[in-house]
């Protein structure tokens, strides 16, 4: 379970997490995070509860939820101040408000999930897209994201679940292979060698 909860500068993060922070929570996504000490903060804040509940010190992981330019600008930075987290999550309606941008402003959103597939991948974590709007200009993000190397996109409908995990998961193929791939792994592993083949 994921839980999105407020961003530090409103006052509600704490109670947010005194709600939510238990042993059933894999991860917290913190809404509008701007700049480095805001991911600080709210490791901090989770890292007491987990120490009041004795969960294991940073098995919660923190998403920071990037929906600005000054946040894009930043993220290397934001990505660096803290060792907790487990993936990033771009929404391009904050960034849309933020910015004010109009219907043709999608050049913009590719660049923007470009900076975020690249920050992301180089601090080796998976990003993922939100997007919460359903106007015309934002339909063809998710396919968008997918394309710049997004792990996934939040869907606000249970209908709209079906259509994501299908654009979402990995060719047949592809999965074959990486099985076939693990099993001559452990098998060369196991005799010791140093090299395998697989198919062919």
């Amino acid at each position: 379970v994921f839980v999105r909860v407020s961003s530090t500068v409103t006052g509600e993060m704490e109670a947010d997490l005194d709600a939510t922070v238990g042993g059933w929570l894999a991860a917290v996504v913190l809404a509008d995070t701007e700049q480095p000490q805001d991911a600080r903060d709210a490791d901090v804040q989770i890292r007491k509860r987990e120490m009041r509940q004795r969960l294991t010190p940073g098995g919660i992981r923190l998403i920071p939820e990037i929906e600005s330019a000054e946040a894009l600008a930043g993220l290397p930075g934001i990505l660096r101040a803290v060792d907790r987290f487990g993936a990033v999550a771009l929404s391009l309606d904050g960034l849309r408000e933020d910015l004010r941008t109009g219907p043709r402003a999608t050049a913009l959103y590719d660049h923007a999930m470009a900076d975020v597939g690249i920050a992301a991948h180089t601090a080796r974590l998976p990003w993922l897209l939100n997007v919460e709007h359903h106007r015309p200009e934002l339909a063809q993000m998710p396919a968008r994201a997918h394309d710049f190397g997004a792990a996934g996109v939040t869907v606000q409908q249970e209908a709209a679940a079906r259509g994501m995990n299908s654009l979402f998961t990995p060719d047949p193929t592809e999965v074959a292979l990486a099985r076939a791939i693990l099993v001559e792994w452990e098998g060369v592993r196991a005799r010791g060698e140093w090299a395998g083949v697989i198919a062919g």
